[in-house]
Formats: structure tokens, C-alpha cells, sequence
């Protein structure tokens, strides 16, 4: 659950958000705006990675983020293999992993395989698998999309459709996000 009231947060004197929402468990939140509005920092503003200037946010549950791109995740870096990346605590059965892997164009990857030698894009699809497999309470993610065949699209619409935790997603296309049941939107900018 996360509930933001009466916050604020500006690099410069203009602050980049001002204002009030909540999301409960299992709601879909779809948060629109323009480049530069403050999408991505309000996200960090919910993972804490950055203050808000006054109001209080309160977020209880665990957290997946996956952001637009992956430049570093620590967690991958000192993974042995893919499966121990996506799967961590051994849950899921490989055919489980396999299908997520295929839904996001990365079959040709070995369940066995490093991590070291693998594009950004790659990088970013295993860390939206990752988040999807691990089943956070709630799943923050910034342009999902970003680095996906559009065949590709209606498997994780469905997947992120079925979702049972709280989903908040940032896309731009919106054939995408159409296809998946969203409760309420959060405009920014």
C-alpha cells in the first residue's frame, strides 16, 4: 500500500510533484505525463531513494522496480546464472522460468548462462522477469516496453494483467497499456 499526502518534491524552486494519491493492494495505477515531468522520481520518491520535501509517504510491502534501463543492478552482478538472477529463492519449476524468459524474446538465453556478456536490453527483460517471478506487493515499473518485440506485448500485458499485487506502470504506448485493467491513472505535469 502506498499513500502520499500532501507531498512535495523540486530540484529547483518549482517542485517536480505536489499532491496527494494512494494505492491499495491489487490496484493497477497507470502514471501519465510528459518527458521530464516526474515519473521515474516518483518513483524513487516511493522506494526512498529520495526525500520528499514535506507531506508524508508511507509505503508498506515489499517492492520490485524495474527501471527504463539497466545500467548497474548489484543483484545481477553477483548472480551465478540467469536462473539464480530471476529465481533467488529457487521457487519456480524451470518450465516456469523458460516461459518467462520466452514471453520476453530471451529464448535463446540458457537458464545456465551468464550474465556478463548481455546487452541493456537483455539486461532490462530479466530484471522484469525477475520482478514478475519474485511477486512483490507492489511492482513499480518505468516504461516496460522499452528494448520489446511489439509480438511480444500482449504476453507481458496479460502477465502484468493477471498481476495479484499493486501495479504501477509508466508507458508511453498506450495500445499497451489498453490491454491491461487499469484501476486509475495518476497524471504528473
Amino acid at each position: 500500500m502506498i499513500r502520499a499526502t500532501d507531498i512535495s518534491f523540486s530540484y529547483t524552486d518549482i517542485p517536480l510533484y505536489s499532491g496527494s494519491f494512494s494505492v491499495v493492494d491489487g490496484q493497477k495505477v497507470g502514471v501519465v505525463g510528459p518527458n521530464g515531468a516526474g515519473k521515474s522520481t516518483l518513483f524513487k520518491l516511493i522506494m526512498k531513494m529520495e526525500p520528499v520535501d514535506r507531506g508524508k509517504l508511507l509505503v508498506e510491502g515489499t517492492i520490485g522496480y524495474v527501471p527504463q534501463e539497466i545500467k548497474r543492478d548489484p543483484e545481477m552482478e553477483k548472480a551465478f546464472d540467469i536462473r539464480s538472477y530471476i529465481d533467488p529463492y529457487s521457487r519456480k519449476h524451470d518450465f516456469e522460468l523458460r516461459k518467462m524468459l520466452d514471453g520476453l524474446e530471451l529464448e535463446a538465453l540458457l537458464l545456465e548462462g551468464t550474465l556478463m556478456h548481455l546487452s541493456g536490453g537483455q539486461k532490462t527483460r530479466l530484471a522484469l522477469a525477475r520482478a514478475l517471478l519474485m511477486e512483490p506487493e507492489i511492482l513499480l515499473l518505468d516504461e516496460p516496453t522499452n528494448h520489446i518485440n511489439f509480438r511480444h506485448l500482449p504476453i507481458i500485458a496479460k502477465a502484468l494483467d493477471e498481476y495479484k499485487g499493486a501495479l504501477v506502470l509508466v508507458s508511453h504506448l498506450q495500445e499497451f497499456v489498453w490491454q491491461i485493467r487499469i484501476d486509475k491513472t495518476l497524471e504528473l505535469g
